[in-house]
C-alpha cells in the first residue's frame, strides 16, 4: 500500500468498525483509505480497469496456479479493483465477495466503477463467519480465493490463524489456490502465520509485492509444489502477461524454503 498524496477529498464517512473511510483524488489517481495515509484501494483515472497498486498485480499471480477460475471468492472487497479485473477477463465466472462494511461496498460502486455483474454477489459480514457457514453446509469448489481484508489498524488476527486457513482450504476445488495479502506488520508472529499455512495446505509459496514493499503475497495450494513448478509457471506467465497486460512473476519461494537471508530479514528473523 502506497502513501497517499495531498489531494481533494471526494467523500468521508465513519466506518462501522471504527475510524473513517475517505475517498481522495488528484490529477492521476483516485484512492480510498481508512483514516491513515495508507491506500486501501486505488484507481488510475485514465484507465480504471488497470490494477494501480503493485500488490494487487502480485495477487493476480494466483492465476499461474488456477489459470481459468470459474468460481472465485474474495474476503475483503475494498474498492473492487481486483473484482473488476477478474470479471473483465473471466466474464462467465461466479464471484462471491465478502465485505464487512457496507460503506466500503457502496464506495466501490459509486467512486471506483465497480459495476453490477450477473456473476458478482456481495455478502455483507465477516469473512470467517462466511467461511464457517459454507463449510458447515458442505460446500466447496472455489478455484480461487483472495484474502485481502484490512482496516485502519491492519489485518485482523482471526484471518491469520490456522482455523481460518483450514476453512479456506476446505472450500477450494481440487486444483484451487488461495492468495493472501500479508502486511509486514501483523498482529501475531509471522512464524505462527507460516506454521498455520504449512499445516493447512499441501503446498505454499511467498512472493514480495515489490522489492521495497511492506506486503508479501502467500499462495496456498491443495497440492504439493512440483520440483519443476517454476518451469511450468514460466510458460503460463508468458501467456497471461500477453493477454492481461500484467507482469506475472515466477520468483516465488516455496514456504518450506523461507530460510534465506532475504526472507529471514524481511520476516523479522522468522
Amino acid at each position: 500500500m502506497r502513501r497517499a498524496k495531498r489531494a481533494k477529498r471526494l467523500y468521508r464517512c465513519r466506518r462501522e468498525g471504527g475510524g473513517y473511510l475517505e475517498v481522495l483524488e488528484d490529477d492521476v489517481h483516485r484512492w480510498m483509505h481508512f483514516g491513515s495515509h495508507l491506500q486501501q484501494s486505488s484507481m488510475r483515472l485514465e484507465d480504471p480497469s488497470e490494477l494501480a497498486l503493485p500488490y494487487t498485480r502480485r495477487m493476480m499471480n494466483a492465476l499461474l496456479f488456477a489459470p481459468d477460475p470459474q468460481r472465485i471468492l474474495m474476503i475483503g472487497l475494498g474498492g473492487g479493483s481486483m473484482a473488476r479485473f477478474l470479471l473483465r477477463h473471466f466474464p462467465d465466472a461466479c464471484m462471491d465477495a465478502v465485505e464487512m462494511d457496507p460503506a466500503v461496498a457502496w464506495v466501490a460502486h459509486h467512486f471506483f466503477q465497480l459495476q453490477e455483474h450477473p456473476g458478482l454477489v456481495i455478502h455483507q459480514g465477516e469473512g470467517l463467519a462466511y467461511l464457517r457457514d459454507k463449510v458447515q453446509n458442505g460446500e466447496q469448489g472455489y478455484d480461487l480465493i483472495l484474502v485481502d481484508a484490512f482496516d485502519h489498524e491492519g489485518m485482523a488476527s482471526v484471518l491469520l490463524l490456522e482455523d481460518f486457513h483450514r476453512k479456506c482450504r476446505a472450500l477450494l476445488s481440487s486444483n484451487g489456490v488461495c492468495a493472501y495479502n500479508l502486511s509486514k506488520r501483523l498482529p501475531i508472529p509471522y512464524e505462527t502465520v507460516l506454521a498455520g499455512l504449512r499445516a493447512s495446505y499441501e503446498g505454499a509459496a511467498l512472493l514480495p509485492a515489490e522489492v521495497t514493499s511492506n506486503n508479501v503475497i502467500a499462495f496456498a495450494l491443495t497440492r504439493p509444489l512440483e520440483a519443476d513448478f517454476k518451469g511450468v509457471l514460466r510458460q503460463r506467465a508468458t501467456l497471461l502477461s500477453r493477454v492481461m497486460n500484467v507482469e506475472f512473476s515466477t520468483k516465488l519461494t516455496p514456504l518450506l524454503a523461507v530460510t534465506s537471508p532475504f526472507w529471514r530479514n524481511w520476516l523479522g528473523g522468522v
